[in-house]
């Protein structure tokens, strides 16, 4: 069969492809639509994962502080420990002097 200067077997490709074309287009369709989707859902999952990460930076703001804060601390303590044991030998000394009983340094 042929119409006009077509050949039967080009026009049967032309008619499959063209059945074909217009039964896969929906699907593509769809599955863009999908992918899509998916891609915008994952930006706002980033989206709310920055900001998340941004309040966990600002409540961990303070460990660098309060690390310092620790390491001076244990330089206070050494210190108190050095006062006490001098305020005792003070303590003990004039309490010798004075012939009474050592109080306890505080």
């Amino acid at each position: 069969m042929e119409l006009g200067n077509i050949p039967a077997p080009v026009y049967t490709a032309w008619w499959t492809g063209l059945i074909l074309t217009i039964l896969l287009l929906p699907v593509a369709v769809c599955l863009l639509h999908r992918v899509f989707s998916a891609a915008r859902s994952i930006q706002r999952y980033l989206a709310e994962m920055e900001a998340a990460g941004a309040r966990i930076a600002a409540n961990t703001e303070a460990i660098a502080t309060l690390e310092a804060t620790g390491a001076a601390a244990g330089g206070l303590l050494s210190s108190v420990n050095g006062i006490e044991a001098h305020s005792r030998a003070l303590s003990e000394n004039l309490a010798r002097r004075s012939g009474g009983q050592a109080g306890d340094g505080r």
